[in-house]
């Protein structure tokens, strides 16, 4: 996972069938370092997933 592209965590997101979140992932540059360093205060809960915010 630390090694995961934005479009490797999208990929994620997508068998998780969240591909909803893909977009901003992807315009947030998100990959599976910056995945795996989120904590609880980067966290907004949403009705199905945590939506990162920074």
């Amino acid at each position: 996972v630390p090694e995961w592209t934005p479009q490797q965590v999208c990929h994620w997101l997508l068998a998780l069938e969240m591909d909803q979140y893909t977009q901003e992932f992807m315009a947030k540059r998100v990959d599976g370092a910056t995945l795996l360093a989120v904590d609880n205060a980067k966290l907004k809960v949403g009705s199905t997933f945590l939506l990162i915010l920074y």
